[in-house]
C-alpha cells in the first residue's frame, strides 16, 4: 500500500512538473491605466489597432460638454494596441500589445493661461490619412475631438 500511495504521489509530482507553460508570443499585454477612467474606445480597420482613451474626472468632465476651452489639471492618455484576434469569438478582435501612448496634459502657463502638452511615450504618434506621421497639433485636435461613451439609465 505504501508503495502504491508513493509511486501515486511520484506520478502526481512528475505530471504537474511537466504542465505546458503559459505561451509567451499570445500572452495579452494588459495596460495600468494608474486611476485614470476610460472616456470612450475605437477600433482602426485600417491601421489594424484598437485604442482607448483614458482620463481624469477633469477629462472626462471636458470630453462630456464638447468644450474647445480646457482647463489646467486635465489629463488624457490614449493608448492604441495592435489588434489580436479573439479565439473564442470568432471574426472579432481583441488588443494585443501596445502600440504606442500618448499624453495630453492641461498647465496653468506663468501668464496664467492654460496649455496643452502633447508627449508620446512607447511607440509614436500614427499616422494621418495621407500615410505619414500626425503633427503634434493633428494629434492634440484628434484626442480632444473625441466624446464619451454614455449608456443609457
Amino acid at each position: 500500500m505504501k508503495t502504491l500511495a508513493l509511486a501515486l504521489f511520484i506520478g502526481c509530482f512528475i505530471i504537474s512538473c511537466t504542465q505546458k507553460q503559459p505561451d509567451k508570443v499570445h500572452t495579452r499585454q494588459v495596460f495600468d491605466a494608474r486611476g485614470l477612467k476610460v472616456i470612450t474606445s475605437f477600433a482602426n480597420r485600417k491601421q489594424l489597432t484598437l485604442s482607448v482613451l483614458y482620463g481624469n474626472p477633469l477629462a472626462m468632465q471636458s470630453a462630456a460638454k464638447g468644450s474647445q476651452k480646457h482647463i489646467a489639471g486635465e489629463v488624457f492618455k490614449l493608448v492604441t494596441f495592435h489588434q489580436a484576434n479573439n479565439k473564442y469569438w470568432y471574426g472579432s478582435y481583441i488588443n494585443g500589445a501596445v502600440k504606442s501612448i500618448e499624453t495630453i496634459n492641461t498647465k496653468t502657463s506663468s501668464l496664467g493661461d492654460t496649455v496643452i502638452y502633447y508627449s508620446v511615450q512607447g511607440g509614436k504618434a500614427p499616422l494621418n490619412a495621407t500615410g505619414n506621421t500626425a503633427s503634434r497639433s493633428e494629434r492634440i485636435n484628434s484626442i480632444l475631438s473625441h466624446r464619451p461613451l454614455v449608456f443609457p439609465q
